[in-house]
């Protein structure tokens, strides 16, 4: 093993030319042949070796991708040579050394890639650009997911599903399969937000943004409440435009959190927004029978009888919010009960009779017009 000594690490910045930050340490090269790279969950690289010319410069970068980074800091790199026998190692790297505690929370968790280069101007183009062109072999991904650090990316977040609910879940009412909201009335969407593997561990808060229309909803959860059979964020809201709507529900819609596959993060979904025409009820008291001292109790619970029949019907029937109204009529009614006789046509007599209910207020007016 040969000690590479005083190797220049710096944290360069995506933004501006310039040295921010260095400091040396020992790297050891090896002369084993190259294999497999691993990493412990300490951030310890193994097994990761370069070949060139011998006894020629050789320049490498860690990259840090993590999307949350606004600084726009990469991790560092260095300088160094082949050995004799053309090979240049980074066994033994501690990754942690590129997290810079102290520009947290700049760098932390997410997505970190080793490159190497030959040529120095390939090189400072990868550092102060990021364009990472014309590197050798061997390009090297580690992730650092709640501070551990793994060779793949397991976390996968995904929207599941979408549901629409107005009285009742995903309402078609004409069976074309898009989903019929009513203007004006309180509806919710229903996102099923999952995560592969669960992990009850994992603390870190997520972004569920949800497109409805021309309005936008952000609701966060923890991935550790995002259980096997997944996660239901509710978004609550009333549609006021009609015509078609475009419902769009994407999570972590920032890149918050490093996946596997980001393609899945997002689910679409349409709705027919109807107007309907307005619904007024009104609603009678009844103070007895005529004569008086009949048929009905006393008036109680009137008025929480009346608001909850309001409720049940706005739960209920695809009816406007701003075009219902159910209100109690400020006069008190009487009922009479009379009997009506009825004749068939051709002179057959007919004893079919029935009761009827005629409706006087307490002035006597017959309000059976109404």
């Amino acid at each position: 093993m040969r000690q590479l000594m005083n190797t220049l690490v710096r944290a360069h910045s995506r933004k501006r030319n310039f040295l921010l930050v260095s400091f040396s340490f020992f790297l050891f090269a090896s002369y084993a042949s190259a294999a497999a790279t691993t990493i412990s969950s300490a951030g310890i690289v193994g097994n990761l070796v370069y070949t060139g010319a011998p006894n020629t410069a050789v320049y490498w970068e860690v990259i840090n991708t993590v999307s949350n980074n606004p600084s726009g800091f990469n991790a560092g790199g260095g300088s160094a040579g082949f050995d004799t026998n053309g090979e240049f190692s980074l066994n033994g790297l501690n990754m942690e050394q590129f997290i810079a505690p102290g520009f947290s929370p700049y760098l932390g968790d997410g997505t970190y890639t080793i490159y190497a280069f030959t040529d120095i101007t390939d090189w400072r183009n990868c550092v102060f650009n990021i364009v990472c062109v014309n590197h050798l072999p061997n390009v090297t991904t580690f992730y650092r997911t709640a501070g551990v650090w793994s060779t793949s990316l397991d976390t996968d977040l995904t929207v599941n599903k979408l549901e629409l609910g107005q009285v009742v879940i995903d309402p078609d009412i004409n069976a074309d399969g898009v989903v019929d909201l009513v203007a004006g009335k309180a509806a919710v969407l229903i996102a099923t937000i999952g995560m592969s593997p669960a992990n009850p561990g994992d603390d870190r808060a997520v972004t569920v943004r949800a497109k409805i229309g021309t309005q936008s909803f952000d609701q966060q959860v923890t991935l550790q409440s995002i259980g096997s059979q997944g996660k239901e964020v509710q978004f609550y809201f009333s549609p006021t435009t009609t015509g078609r709507m475009n419902i769009e529900v994407t999570v972590d819609p920032l890149g918050d959190i490093a996946e596997a596959n980001k393609n899945n993060n997002k689910k679409t979904v349409s709705a027919d927004v109807k107007v309907t025409h307005p619904l007024r009820i009104a609603y009678l008291r009844f103070g007895g029978c005529f004569p008086f001292g009949g048929c009905y109790g006393p008036l109680t619970e009137l008025s929480d009888a009346v608001l909850k029949n309001n409720q049940f019907i706005q739960t209920t029937f695809p009816v406007s919010d701003t075009t219902y109204s159910g209100s109690l009529l400020s006069s008190t009614y009487l009922a009479r009960v009379y009997r009506v006789t009825a004749k068939k046509a051709c002179n057959v007599r007919s004893d079919q009779r029935f009761s009827a209910i005629r409706m006087y207020d307490l002035t006597g007016v017959n309000l059976e017009a109404l």
